[in-house]
């Protein structure tokens, strides 16, 4: 993950974490430019979070969102206005951070609400079009992982934080799984996850969470949004199978360019 703070832009220094090697130099142009796009972006991205704080209504904050109009639905039943007073602004020296999160260029703007909690907002800006990503913003999930844990809700879309622990049973032999421990986004509740290793769900994860004494120990916790399914009938109420990896991190990849033209079409 390449990370580059805003901070750093005045200093002409290299972008943090990136390596020196890059296998084509057009990807690597291209990259860059996708990084200083940006980069340079962040006084836009505090306007758009202001507005964005103090919507009173999900309608009017559908232009202001990636994919804003195919979530409109969603954003009717799952979201909830933050009450910010009209007159507060983020600061303008809020973090701004920009990341290439597994080959998705991204930034996060981050500060404090007045009632002094946090905030880590995504933006992404496709098309030069600096769009905030709710689902990402707001770590979102078809289901609390309260429910999860009483093996309730809907399973489909589960964004958290992802680390092996060893923990088998007889309806999950170690011989066929890897099983992890999958925290929710504010770390107040986990739940028991399971990945089939012959199948494309436990491969790509063990790649990106390899196995072994040292990783263990370090217990690395890894941002994914997951499809889960319940398990076999002597499971227990917490214990999940991974059905399917949806994206590693919690931003969504680009939309295809017909659905991202959809998007932009605020009439929508």
């Amino acid at each position: 993950m390449l990370v580059f703070n805003a901070d750093d832009a005045s200093k002409n220094s290299p972008v943090k974490g990136m390596s020196p090697v890059v296998p084509h130099e057009a990807e690597k142009i291209a990259a860059m430019e996708d990084l200083h796009q940006i980069l340079i972006k962040r006084n836009e991205a505090i306007l758009i979070y202001q507005a964005y704080a103090q919507a009173t209504h999900s309608d009017d904050i559908i232009p202001l969102l990636r994919h804003g109009a195919s979530i409109k639905e969603t954003l009717r039943s799952a979201w909830q206005p933050l009450n910010i007073p009209k007159g507060w602004m983020p600061d303008s020296h809020s973090n701004w951070v920009v990341l290439d999160e597994f080959g998705k260029t991204c930034a996060m703007l981050e500060g404090y609400l007045p009632d002094q909690s946090k905030y880590a907002a995504y933006f992404t800006n496709e098309d030069n079009e600096l769009l905030l990503d709710w689902k990402a913003t707001e770590a979102y999930g078809t289901a609390s992982f309260k429910e999860l844990k009483m093996n309730s809700g809907n399973p489909d879309e589960i964004r958290g934080q992802l680390s092996i622990v060893e923990f088998y049973s007889a309806a999950w032999p170690e011989a066929d799984y890897q099983s992890y421990r999958f925290v929710s986004p504010n770390r107040e509740d986990s739940i028991w996850c399971y990945a089939r290793k012959n199948e494309v769900s436990g491969t790509s994860l063990a790649e990106h969470i390899p196995n072994g004494e040292i990783i263990r120990s370090s217990q690395k916790k890894l941002k994914i949004t997951l499809q889960l399914a319940r398990g076999p009938a002597d499971s227990l109420p917490n214990q999940w199978l991974i059905k399917e990896v949806l994206h590693f991190g919690w931003l969504a990849p680009k939309a295809s360019p017909a659905s991202h033209h959809r998007k932009k079409d605020k009439n929508d």
